[in-house]
């Protein structure tokens, strides 16, 4: 990447234009939904959410990292899947929206645009990076990202699909339901964490206010 570039060229470089594309594939989506094109709706989600390994390949290829982008694919992620459990219903579907939201919310406040290797997951236990090891390129890894972006989709797919198409098997669920309560339990462990450290923060900044 040069040296010195403006702010617009920053929108320019491939891995955000990568994420422009998706943003426009979600609202598509979106909009395809509302109409009552439940077909259309989830072949754009799905290049959306599929599209979101090429954004980092794109950085890494041409040594294009940025801090914007890399807080611009996690929000395009969570819109993308926000309009998923939105769209497929349930008075539950705010949960997760809500969980994925304060989540990105700890991340970054703890680690940045590194947030997947900064502060946030240091002296993480044992099984949380087992989960974030090496960009979720683990087993366990694995099956979290497929629950966390596959269960909303497939849950979207029931609801717009006739029954019976491979998609809307219930035999997905034996996988993305487990896989998106591992995902759960590594937000829940940042939130937590989070808090523990602004609770420290607190209480040492009160501390050094009392008087000797």
């Amino acid at each position: 990447m040069p040296s010195a570039i403006t702010g617009r060229q920053v929108l320019l470089l491939p891995p955000n234009l990568v994420g422009h594309l998706r943003l426009l594939l979600a609202h598509v989506a979106a909009t395809a939904s509302s109409a009552g094109h439940g077909s259309l709706a989830l072949s754009c989600f799905s290049c959306s959410l599929a599209l979101d390994a090429a954004d980092g390949w794109l950085a890494r290829r041409f040594n294009c990292s940025t801090s914007f982008g890399a807080l611009y694919d996690v929000v395009i992620d969570n819109l993308t899947r926000a309009m998923l459990w939105s769209a497929a219903g349930g008075p539950w579907a705010g949960l997760p929206i809500a969980l994925e939201g304060i989540t990105l919310a700890c991340t970054h406040a703890g680690g940045g645009a590194a947030w997947k290797s900064g502060g946030c997951f240091r002296d993480a236990p044992r099984w949380v990076q087992l989960v974030m090891g090496n960009g979720f390129r683990s087993p366990l890894g694995v099956l979290a990202i497929a629950g966390l972006s596959g269960c909303p989709l497939w849950l979207f797919a029931r609801s717009c699909l006739r029954p019976g198409t491979w998609l809307t098997t219930p035999a997905w669920a034996l996988v993305l339901v487990p896989g998106r309560l591992l995902a759960a339990a590594v937000e829940c462990w940042v939130v937590q964490r989070r808090m523990q450290q602004l609770t420290q923060q607190d209480a040492a900044a009160h501390q050094r206010l009392k008087p000797s």
